[in-house]
């Protein structure tokens, strides 16, 4: 069990979480969110009750991503699901993130992004967004430390230990 990162904690009221997954990659922390649906399903539901908006932002094309948030149980707890057709630029441009928050009302700086790969921290620090790297998602074999996120992450439990610890 590892959290490394910030010691401050950010406030949850009206910060959505932008999630990101791997075009293509089974492996990545996308698939594990709807192979490990249970758990995110718990996780995210406490956030939702703590006062979280989130959204899913993906490089997948949306028809692609719907259907299995939709099978996972997970669609209803977000407000938004940006895949990576819908604009034209992609991670690890800042764009998709900057348009979320844009379209949540939610300054980038308010914003927490979670995601797995190297695109994700640079997407997310370009936008001027604090930004969680998941140890088991697709990075092509680079630790994710090693991008330098804002905390590092074992686990998607961790997550709800860090936001709901207050």
């Amino acid at each position: 069990y590892r959290l490394q990162g910030r010691s401050q904690l950010l406030s949850p009221r009206a910060k959505p979480l932008l999630f990101e997954n791997r075009q293509g990659n089974p492996s990545s922390a996308f698939e594990r969110v709807t192979q490990d649906h249970p758990l995110i399903r718990f996780v995210t539901e406490r956030l939702r009750q703590a006062g979280y908006r989130m959204a899913v932002v993906t490089n997948k094309p949306h028809p692609f991503v719907a259907p299995l948030l939709q099978e996972a149980g997970l669609m209803p707890l977000f407000d938004q699901l940006l895949g990576g057709d819908l604009l034209p630029q992609r991670k690890p441009d800042p764009a998709p993130l900057l348009h979320v928050c844009q379209s949540q009302g939610v300054a980038p700086r308010r914003a927490l992004m979670v995601g797995d790969s190297k695109n994700d921290v640079l997407a997310a620090k370009a936008a001027g967004m604090p930004v969680i790297g998941l140890t088991y998602g697709y990075n092509h074999g680079e630790p994710i430390a090693v991008s330098k996120p804002d905390w590092v992450m074992d686990h998607f439990c961790q997550l709800g230990d860090l936001l709901l610890a207050n």
